[in-house]
């Protein structure tokens, strides 16, 4: 399973210019999310200063879902920045 994209957007694809991101990056997906584990996956291995959290509980919202495990990871996230 993954992410379904229609319309203008269906065949883009920025994996090849990932690793131009050149500052820290935090990727937050949920279990039950539409963004998927495998759809995340290519952004985490070529963006070079790349931290992720995962949420087993949450589906696109973390920050509603699991509020206060979200809250903790970015304030440790910008915190260590």
């Amino acid at each position: 399973m993954g992410f379904f994209v229609t319309g203008i957007l269906k065949e883009w694809n920025i994996t090849k210019d990932l690793h131009k991101i050149n500052v820290n990056t935090l990727l937050v997906n949920g279990r039950y999310d539409e963004v998927t584990d495998e759809t995340v996956m290519p952004l985490f291995m070529h963006i070079p200063r790349v931290r992720r959290a995962h949420f087993s509980d949450s589906s696109h919202l973390p920050q509603f879902e699991e509020r206060e495990r979200y809250m903790m990871i970015v304030g440790e996230y910008l915190l260590s920045k």
